[in-house]
């Protein structure tokens, strides 16, 4: 099957700076009169949430290091056949964990405040993470999306089909762009269109 591919030159990428008005840290106030006090994200949460997670499941990476590289090398039957469906369950359990302990350390690290309680280390804010709601949090990405900021998901390329210069959509994150900042390659990008 032909998959055409182009090419996001990474010098198109425009970002569009925070509003100037915006200040750090900033307090959200719910229904109930509960203040948390925020900050915004930043790339170096994800590299602390990964450290953290990395510690935190060094022996279970150990302990399921065989069922990793099986699955990486291996068709999901052939795993099947080879490992008991009981060690699988446990790794699924393991990943689904480990999952939800790197969202829940990435997201409470933009926690400042939580009342009258200042969270300056990563222990503290875990601590009171868990204080802090659903709707809360749903004010916090509201919030923040309304500071149109960042990286502009609208790029030009060129189309694999015409030949013609394009705008496309795309969703950046941060660790899209660390490689290619090392990088003296102006593309560090390859998209590919699939026909349905």
């Amino acid at each position: 099957m032909y998959v055409p591919r182009t090419d996001i030159p990474i010098k198109k990428i425009v970002t569009n700076p925070l509003p100037d008005e915006f200040k750090e840290p900033f307090t959200l106030t719910d229904s109930r009169g509960k203040k948390v006090t925020f900050t915004l994200s930043r790339v170096g949460h994800l590299k602390t949430a990964q450290r953290y997670i990395e510690n935190k499941f060094a022996q279970e990476e150990q302990k399921f290091g065989y069922i990793k590289q099986l699955m990486s090398e291996e068709t999901i039957s052939t795993v099947l056949k080879e490992i008991p469906s009981s060690e699988i369950r446990e790794y699924n359990t393991y990943l689904e964990k480990r999952s939800k302990d790197f969202a829940k350390i990435q997201q409470c690290q933009v926690i400042n405040k939580v009342g009258s309680k200042k969270c300056s280390t990563l222990e503290d804010k875990l601590k009171v993470y868990n204080e802090i709601g659903l709707h809360t949090w749903k004010m916090y990405s509201d919030f923040v999306k309304t500071l149109n900021f960042g990286v502009d998901p609208k790029v030009e390329v060129i189309s694999p089909f015409t030949g013609e210069t394009v705008e496309r959509r795309f969703q950046f994150r941060f660790l899209d762009f660390i490689p290619a900042v090392e990088s003296p390659d102006d593309s560090g990008y390859t998209v590919s269109y699939e026909d349905e």
